[in-house]
């Protein structure tokens, strides 16, 4: 009789810290299903979905979206405007030259702008185009990417990758620009 009391005590023991251990772990996701969103930090840690841009984006149980915070790698250009990642000024380059960031789309004609490379006395001696794979009517920041090729006679030293707002008004008022200086080394080798 003793062993059966003792057997039902046990499992009545065990039947308590089951229902406490079920109260507690419901209580905690609850408690992290109501955790307030309010950052896309704290929307990708309730669990919600992500869209794989750049930058990324959460949304809410409610639709709202919340886009990540990209720091721009040591000393790229930002302004309101551009903010140039690669290259940033006093990189070493070779033809072709890479660049690539992001700008408002108030800069895109077409889903491209030009781009330019200038020498030490500003005459202009290689151009392009930063073009977008992104929806540019906006106002919000689109990235974008491009390369351009020098000729093989350009000397080495010091020139000017300049970005240009693609300014299809034709009002020289409205011109803007973003001036990157590089240094030039020559052909880049194959390899």
């Amino acid at each position: 009789m003793k062993q059966a009391t003792k057997a039902s005590t046990i499992i009545f023991l065990v039947i308590i810290l089951f229902v406490i251990g079920s109260f507690l772990s419901l209580r905690k996701i609850k408690r992290f299903s109501e955790r307030e969103v309010n950052s896309f930090i704290s929307c990708v840690a309730a669990g919600l979905p992500v869209l794989e841009s750049f930058p990324r984006k959460c949304t809410d149980t409610e639709g709202k979206v919340y886009i990540e915070e990209v720091t721009p790698p040591t000393n790229a250009i930002t302004n309101p405007k551009v903010h140039v990642y690669f290259p940033t000024p006093g990189t070493t380059v070779s033809t072709p030259i890479a660049f690539s960031g992001e700008a408002r789309g108030s800069w895109f004609f077409e889903g491209s702008f030009p781009v330019e490379v200038r020498n030490i006395t500003g005459k202009t001696i290689a151009k392009s185009n930063a073009v977008t794979r992104d929806e540019w009517i906006t106002e919000e920041f689109v990235s974008f990417e491009g390369d351009i090729l020098l000729l093989p006679q350009t000397p080495s030293g010091p020139l000017f990758l300049v970005l240009k707002k693609d300014n299809s008004s034709g009002d020289p008022t409205k011109d803007e620009e973003v001036i990157v200086p590089v240094n030039y080394v020559g052909v880049r080798s194959p390899r």
